[in-house]
C-alpha cells in the first residue's frame, strides 16, 4: 500500500471516528426523549409504540416506506429528480417491492430479525449512496471552483493540485520597461 493510500486510510478513519462521536450522543438524545415523552405521557408512548409494533402491518408498511427511501441517494445519482418524483418513486418502491415481503417475515421471530438485518442492510447502503452523492458534487465543485468542502476534506481528498475551469486571475502587473 503506498503513501498516498495509507494517508486517504488515516483520514477516513478519523472520518468514521467523528462520525461516531456525533452519531452516539444524537442516539442518546432520542433515547432520552423517547424516555421522557414516556414519562410525560405515563406509559401510553410505550404503549402506542408497543402496539404498533405488534400490529404486522402498520410495522411493515414503516420498513417497507424506510427501505423505499433509501434509494433516495441511488435515484439522485443516476438523474436530478424533484422532491415530488423522489416521494413518489420511494413509496412505489416500498410498497411494491417490500410491503408484502415484510409482512410475511413478521409472522416468526426469525423474519423479524430477518427484517430488522435487511432494513439496516438497506440503510447502510442508501447511506452510502448519499456519501457518493456528496462527493461526486464536491468533485464537480473542485474542477469548477478548485475549492473543495469539507467532506472532501474529511475524506483525505487533496485539492491543490486540482484544475479549474473557472478564470484565474494572475497577480502579476505588466509594467513597461523603460
Amino acid at each position: 500500500m503506498g503513501v498516498d493510500q495509507a494517508v486517504l486510510l488515516g483520514r477516513m478513519t478519523s472520518t468514521l471516528v467523528l462520525l461516531l462521536l456525533v452519531a452516539i450522543p444524537l442516539l442518546g438524545l432520542f433515547v432520552g426523549l423517547g424516555w421522557l415523552a414516556d414519562r410525560m405521557t405515563r406509559g401510553a408512548a410505550a404503549r402506542l409504540v408497543r402496539r404498533i409494533r405488534e400490529l404486522p402491518w402498520i410495522a411493515a408498511a414503516l420498513a417497507a416506506l424506510w427501505c423505499g427511501a433509501t434509494y433516495w441517494g441511488l435515484f439522485n445519482l443516476f438523474g436530478d429528480l424533484d422532491l415530488f418524483v423522489m416521494v413518489v418513486i420511494a413509496v412505489g418502491l416500498g410498497v411494491l417491492a417490500f410491503l408484502i415481503p415484510f409482512r410475511l417475515l413478521r409472522r416468526k421471530a426469525v423474519g423479524r430479525a430477518g427484517t430488522k438485518v435487511l432494513v439496516g442492510g438497506l440503510t447502510g447502503a442508501g447511506l452510502g449512496f448519499l456519501l457518493i452523492l456528496g462527493l461526486v458534487e464536491g468533485a464537480i465543485d473542485v474542477q469548477d471552483s478548485g475549492q473543495s468542502n469539507e467532506l472532501l476534506n474529511a475524506v483525505g481528498f487533496q485539492d491543490q493540485w486540482a484544475w479549474s475551469r473557472a478564470p484565474r486571475t494572475t497577480s502579476r502587473s505588466t509594467t513597461a520597461a523603460g
